[in-house]
């Protein structure tokens, strides 16, 4: 006599398993375009000479723009570090993407009146990200 585990039984494992892992790669994926869009927009400040980005410095609020686009490089690095983390199940990964979404809807929220579109579409991934990785979380080691 064998003992071997119910198909049901079976099914019920392997769907626990791959449970939330549509939202986990959603929540990655994301997090990585993200990041190199905002490395990639810090690179590009950084490197080019024209004059249109020195007129940024009033809107900045006279903060230098090499130093506006250094920020801009490391957040985007950090955010394509924090989606490769998310993707692997990475406890830290969790930690790392659940507080910057927090953050990025918080900034989202304030500029609501001035970017509506861009507000509103930033929002409602920060808030599918935060669903997708605080509801699925026992993911994560």
């Amino acid at each position: 006599m064998s003992t071997s585990t119910p198909p049901a039984a079976q099914r019920a494992a392997a769907s626990t398993s791959s449970s939330g892992s549509g939202w986990i790669l959603f929540a990655g994926l994301v997090t990585i375009v993200a990041g190199a869009y905002n490395a990639l927009t810090g690179l590009s400040t950084i490197t080019s000479d024209y004059g249109a980005i020195e007129r940024a410095h009033d809107v900045l609020f006279s903060i230098n723009v090499d130093t506006w686009a250094w920020f801009w490089l490391i957040v985007g690095v950090t955010q394509l570090v924090t989606g490769g983390l998310v993707l692997a199940r990475n406890l830290w990964g969790l930690f790392f993407a659940v507080c910057g979404a927090v953050l990025s809807a918080t900034v989202a929220v304030f500029a609501i009146f001035a970017w509506p579109v861009w507000a509103f579409s930033v929002l409602t991934l920060d808030l599918l990200i935060m669903y997708g990785l605080l509801t699925h979380r026992d993911s994560f080691d």
